[in-house]
């Protein structure tokens, strides 16, 4: 290798791993921290069980995942132990192992696969933190967007009951943040309902609507704790707003 040593390269090579693990620490922080504000009093609101894929497990040990995006939902903290989005999993599925983070069933395990129920009128917290594209785009920059969604329908129309999700497929509507170019129209997800038929694999795909607009916040004025409490208590605020004006 011309123009370098050995030792130079080594150095070069250790310092460029050691500032992503240090940066992929720093969001798991940034992403800890939201969590755990958002589940405080009052109207805490808490990760819909299997809608993210981000956790920690001991087989991730000596290696770094280069993660583009992260992405979670949340729902209101019921009154009582039945989740609003119902689905009789574990108390805390919520931090599923990144080699869950699949597009495949076939390689989700059964437990973390089981179907929940979705309420077509359910309102949920969509949090989407972009960090980086495969494509250069002008101007773009890692940034957190949130967005309340609802009004749910499957194959292009509003089903009358609730209707089943596989949990992983959960983990796909989310991420739909990151293509949405007008908050006003229909949002088409990669998550379709569970169930077996001859249908293509188009069919029985989930859409939603966003309420109350697509918000964006850079992460470069996430720079500090007070800035993420301050997003803590926004995002509250836009969910109570959105949520309060919806069932008025």
């Amino acid at each position: 290798m011309e123009g370098i040593s050995r030792t130079e390269f080594a150095e070069a090579v250790g310092a460029a791993i050691a500032s992503v693990r240090h940066f992929y620490r720093e969001v798991d922080r940034l992403v800890a921290g939201l969590r755990e504000h958002l589940r405080e009093e009052p109207d805490p609101l808490k990760v819909v069980r299997g809608s993210t894929g981000k956790g920690s497990s001991a087989k991730q040990h000596g290696r770094v995942v280069l993660r583009d995006e992260y992405s979670i939902l949340f729902e209101p903290e019921p009154d009582t132990e039945e989740s609003l989005v119902a689905d009789g999993g574990d108390e805390n599925d919520d931090e599923d192992d990144e080699n869950d983070d699949v597009e495949d069933a076939e390689n989700t395990s059964k437990r973390r696969s089981t179907p929940v129920e979705l309420d077509p009128d359910q309102p949920l917290l969509a949090l989407r933190l972009g960090l980086s594209t495969p494509n250069a785009l002008p101007g773009f920059e890692p940034s957190l967007q949130y967005a309340v969604l609802g009004d749910w329908w499957v194959s292009g129309e509003k089903p009358p009951d609730s209707f089943p999700v596989k949990r992983y497929m959960l983990r796909r509507i989310p991420v739909a943040l990151g293509k949405v170019t007008d908050d006003s129209k229909r949002v088409p997800t990669a998550a379709r309902i569970s169930g077996k038929g001859k249908a293509k694999r188009g069919d029985r795909r989930i859409s939603c609507r966003i309420l109350g607009g697509l918000q964006t916040v850079a992460l470069y004025d996430l720079d500090d704790p007070k800035a993420l409490d301050e997003l803590a208590v926004t995002l509250k605020k836009h969910w109570q707003t959105v949520t309060e004006g919806t069932t008025s």
